[in-house]
């Protein structure tokens, strides 16, 4: 199966792309049922999808770059199109998507009423948005801040921001706004199928502006408050994000809807045939009073939710500490002490204990993975007032400074020891009850690592193995390598890893250095590349080794060096072969759409010139 690695197979744009069928369909299954006189051609629905889908990706995307232009700062061009990594504007698609709904409807649907259509593609929108969430979690994204809650998802260490890299599990924003998405597109559906029995109320059939105005409503109020936990909002126009002005922006356009429904609902404007006898005029009326009070409910609660969960949990609980990874090398015989500083900058006191606990590599990240166990048996605090697992009080907005004893005696023998001091923090309402029936909320540590030696270099032992490289490569997508180095010494030590593609003649296309870091002894460790940081030229940020082969043909070598002090280099090598997989696909799909269009629309033209025929013939007769 290896060969068809990297050939380029996405979830999230086939997901994205079943959305947008499933809700293709539901918008032709309604216009049929509404429209059964003057159906519409199958040809028609095929540019219909085209003329939609191509502006709406475009739109989409262009969002995307236009909010989030930082993520590609100083990134190849190419990086910035390659939307099956993600990166999709609803808000841009949806704008994008107007102007093909205009154009098929101005050229080729003219039958079709604005209002019905518009309803219609209301009904399913919301069933393909929520269909084309679920590519987010495959991608890893679309989370939001951490949280404990039970429903958390757990995000692989190379998906989280700087920010939270200690975290593991985040609000699952992607499911946050899917589920309502599912609920208000299937919710509509039914409403449709069932006011199509109901002939007595005629106003809530399609072409009335209900389904729009619902649709722009429910979903303007969920995303408008589901920007207030993410982590990763750096365009704002004033105190609110750019998503959010959208959000109300789409909002004020349900409300134009509901007045649009509520003119109809008075007998004005009906795409249909309405009565207009005295009882449904009060019935019209008394409705209209009905929407207008709905309008004040909605509004109501849109302005009076509280979207500031987030800041509450940040000021009441806010813990630090300082520094967060000490190393330390220690000769046998010697006594070191070293400080630490565990701050509360919250609102609430706390009740903190202390303790040491092991910790080891989850080799691959580096990510450490904590452990039930502490043997370190070399350390002691030498604060008066506070011992290892007694907790103590540390007062809302205060600190206190830790000192650690690490005594080292002659006997020790040579390795490497890693632990974590770790805080477990609980707030209190009464100081003066200490350790009892605290509640938890939540842990914070420092990671120390301390090299018992008596000389300041030991031997390294080191392999590499290079993972990620296909055979066969989709040459107008990027392949990501993945260096994969193991220590196998008794010691910590850091590796120096460079990467060379070379094309068929031996010319160096790409080349990396690896960005230093730190492998445990006998532990394995993915290694990334560095990229300069754009809020400061200083420091680098890891990103993966990715080379893009951009429409090239041939066969490519991925070369992996990694160097050390005691001999020669480790050197491993892979090959694949580039080719514009995604091109020919498009060429053959294209042409293969044109001919059977072609062979349609032949078809036609013969069954009409045989129709003429046979009645040519029966009039001669």
């Amino acid at each position: 199966m290896d060969i068809f690695t990297g050939i380029g197979f996405s979830w999230y744009g086939f997901l994205i792309g079943l959305g947008f069928t499933i809700a293709a369909w539901i918008v032709e299954t309604i216009l049929k049922k509404e429209y059964p006189q003057h159906p519409i051609a199958d040809w028609k629905w095929i540019v219909g999808a085209a003329l939609i889908a191509i502006p709406g990706i475009i739109g989409a995307r262009a969002y995307h770059l236009a909010t989030d232009w930082y993520l590609y700062a100083g990134e190849p061009v190419w990086r910035a199109l390659a939307t099956w990594n993600g990166g999709l504007g609803i808000y841009g698609g949806i704008v994008g998507g107007a102007i093909g709904v205009i154009v098929w409807k101005h050229f080729f649907v003219k039958q079709v009423s604005w209002w019905k259509l518009l309803d219609a593609i209301a009904i399913a929108l919301p069933v393909g948005q929520a269909i084309g969430r679920i590519g987010n979690f495959l991608n890893q994204e679309l989370f939001g801040l951490p949280t404990t809650l039970p429903w958390g998802i757990f995000i692989e260490p190379a998906f989280r921001p700087d920010a939270f890299a200690s975290s593991t599990h985040f609000h699952p924003l992607f499911f946050y706004e899917a589920l309502p998405n599912a609920i208000l597109g299937l919710g509509l559906f039914a409403l449709w199928r069932w006011q199509r029995t109901q002939k007595d109320i005629p106003f809530l059939g399609l072409g009335t502006g209900l389904y729009v105005g619902m649709y722009a409503i429910w979903y303007g109020i969920v995303r408008f408050s589901l920007d207030f936990l993410r982590w990763d909002l750096a365009q704002t126009w004033g105190t609110l994000t750019v998503s959010q002005w959208f959000s109300l922006l789409l909002i004020a356009v349900g409300l134009g809807a509901f007045l649009h429904f509520s003119r109809v609902a008075n007998g004005e404007g009906h795409d249909e045939k309405t009565t207009t006898s005295t009882t449904h005029k009060l019935a019209h009326k008394k409705n209209k009073k009905r929407t207008y009070l709905s309008l004040l409910v909605i509004a109501g609660t849109l302005l009076l939710s509280p979207p500031l969960a987030q800041a509450q949990t940040q000021t009441e609980f806010d813990v630090t500490i300082q520094p967060s990874v000490m190393e330390l090398s220690i000769q046998p015989g010697k006594r070191i002490t070293q400080a630490f500083e565990i701050a509360n900058g919250g609102t609430r006191d706390l009740e903190v204990t202390l303790s040491l606990r092991d910790f080891t590599s989850d080799n691959l990240s580096g990510t450490p993975v904590l452990l039930e166990t502490n043997t370190f048996p070399y350390a002691e605090l030498q604060n008066a007032d506070i011992r290892f697992n007694e907790p103590f009080l540390l007062p809302a907005d205060s600190s206190q400074q830790i000192v650690a004893a690490f005594d080292i005696p002659i006997t020790a023998e040579t390795r490497d020891w890693y632990f974590m001091l770790l805080a477990e923090t609980r707030s209190v309402a009464d100081p003066n009850l200490i350790g009892s029936r605290a509640e938890t909320t939540g842990t914070i540590g420092t990671n120390v690592l301390i090299r018992i030696t008596p000389t300041e270099y030991l031997p390294t032992d080191w392999s590499v193995e290079l993972h990620g490289v296909p055979k066969i490569l989709d040459s107008l997508q990027s392949v990501t390598f993945r260096p994969l180095v193991t220590n196998d010494s008794t010691s910590l030590a850091v590796p120096d890893v460079s990467v060379l593609v070379l094309d068929w003649r031996g010319n160096i296309v790409y080349e990396e250095t690896g960005l230093p870091d730190r492998v445990l002894a006998k532990s394995t460790r993915e290694i990334t590349a560095g990229q300069q940081r754009t809020d400061d030229p200083r420091s680098y940020e890891p990103v993966p080794f990715r080379f893009d082969p951009l429409f090239a043909i041939g066969p490519y070598t991925v070369r992996v060096t990694l160097r050390n002090n005691e001999g020669g280099p480790v050197v491993v090598e892979r090959g694949f072969l580039a080719v514009p997989i995604s091109l020919i696909a498009v060429i053959i799909l294209t042409g293969g759409l044109l001919w059977g269009v072609r062979s349609y629309l032949r078809s036609k033209s013969h069954t009409h010139s045989a129709a003429n025929s046979t009645e040519s013939a029966s009039n001669r007769e």
